[in-house]
């Protein structure tokens, strides 16, 4: 005879995208991201496609950062919009590193610019 249970489960986000991690990427070497990120709504659906992440490290504890997605939204009250985003400019510093542990703490401020013209930001 079996017995089943049932857990909590939590999910995680993981980086770049709505959460991060304290890491960069060393010293004079990229990092490079794409993604898909649908948002569904009851009446209307947002879509990143594609999401695009850039960052460059200085030295082994800062990194430089730009985000921006081609965005696409559906309502049913009028036709698909489509346009950029805002970028998002940020430089991360990570300010404690306990390589044995494997915790690390980053400050990562950033800025949004609504881009002019064929734009569509929020």
């Amino acid at each position: 005879m079996g017995v089943l249970a049932c857990f909590a489960a939590f999910a995680q986000g993981g980086p770049p995208y709505y959460t991060n991690d304290p890491g960069t990427p060393g010293n004079q070497n990229w990092g490079i991201g794409f993604a898909y990120m649908p948002f569904e709504y009851n009446n209307q659906s947002i879509a990143h496609a594609p999401d695009v992440g850039i960052s460059l490290g200085l030295g082994d504890r800062i990194q430089l950062a730009f985000e921006n997605a081609r965005l696409g939204v559906a309502d049913p009250s009028s036709p698909p919009k489509y346009g950029l985003g805002q970028d998002q400019l940020g430089i991360k510093s990570r300010v404690y590193d306990n390589e044995p542990s494997g915790f690390a703490i980053s400050v990562f401020p950033q800025v949004f610019l609504k881009n002019p013209n064929l734009s569509f930001c929020f």
